[in-house]
């Protein structure tokens, strides 16, 4: 046989040996038995799971302890870790008010809680009398005391309303608007009463008067004034007068033409102008009287129709 050796070196839980194996033929046999090497454990564990402690609980760790040669571990063991405690923070004092104590407020460092300690007591108000406000016939008098140091203010030392001091009373007659009686006025404050009432007499209004004449495009005015009272006023409204149409003459005319028996009508010669200056004479003094005659029938129809309409 041609023999060739392999070795196989030793672990924490396995020996080691020596294997011999022909060449040629495979055959082999094991030798030279080195014995196992056991766990190495290291003088210091490893700290795994750890939970920190707080102000107010316990934390914990495992120490663990891991073989150097092949890293199985060997040995665990948990050790707890003491709750801390509060770290408290003393803050600034807080004066005391009118009211309220003083206190200074201590803080935990580490996990914010915190807590009071009373310091010195409340001061209680320090009230200054100010003016006193004396009664009035309805109102009670009284005097205001405020706080020196807050600001407070509260009403003290009322004193009952004085109630009205009424005079004799004055006779006052009604008016066309106002009531009449007897009027009663406090000496104190001027505030006034009416007794033995007598009820407003109303207005007493005139025929009116046209203040404002109406016309075809604009509405008139008729004021009438109180009989009783002269600065009383109101005011109505008159309509628009209805336009006037000129009556019908049947065809004839005064001066512009006659029309004969056949329904001709001549016509009126057209004025000539005189060149010499001198006055006028026959057909336009004829125009003349035309023209008066139509001012005249229009005049009277206006007349008539303001007559009807006031008429109404």
């Amino acid at each position: 046989h041609d023999y060739k050796a392999v070795v196989t070196e030793p672990t924490c839980t396995e020996d080691g040996y020596t294997t011999y194996t022909c060449s040629r033929c495979g055959d082999n046999y094991t030798d030279d038995i080195t014995e196992k090497l056991g766990h190495d454990k290291p003088v210091t564990g490893v700290e795994e799971n750890r939970v920190d402690a707080t102000c107010t609980t316990a934390g914990s760790s495992d120490e663990v302890f891991y073989c150097t040669r092949c890293g199985i571990e060997l040995e665990r063991s948990t050790y707890p870790i003491p709750a801390l405690g509060h770290d408290y923070v003393a803050g600034t004092p807080v004066p005391p008010t009118c009211t309220e104590d003083g206190y200074t407020t201590y803080t935990c460092s580490r996990c914010g809680d915190s807590y009071k300690v009373d310091g010195a007591a409340a001061l209680g108000h320090d009230m200054v009398a100010g003016t006193p406000v004396p009664p009035t016939c309805t109102e009670a008098g009284y005097t205001d005391y405020t706080c020196s140091r807050c600001g407070l203010v509260m009403s003290g030392d009322f004193v009952p309303a004085l109630g009205h001091d009424w005079d004799e009373g004055v006779e006052t007659a009604p008016t066309c608007e106002g009531k009449g009686g007897t009027v009663f006025t406090c000496k104190r404050c001027g505030e006034t009463k009416l007794e033995n009432e007598i009820p407003e007499l109303g207005h007493d209004w005139d025929e009116g008067k046209v203040t404002k004449e109406a016309t075809v495009d604009a509405e008139g005015e008729k004021t009438f004034t109180c009989k009783r009272d002269p600065s009383h006023t109101k005011i109505e409204v008159i309509p628009k007068l209805e336009p006037v149409t000129p009556p019908d003459d049947g065809g004839k005319t005064d001066d512009g033409g006659k029309t004969d028996n056949g329904g001709k009508t001549t016509p009126t010669p057209t004025p000539t102008p005189n060149k010499g200056g001198a006055k006028q004479t026959g057909d336009n003094i004829t125009t003349l009287v035309f023209i008066a005659m139509i001012s005249l029938v229009s005049g009277a129809a206006v007349v008539v129709a303001r007559k009807k309409l006031f008429d109404k």
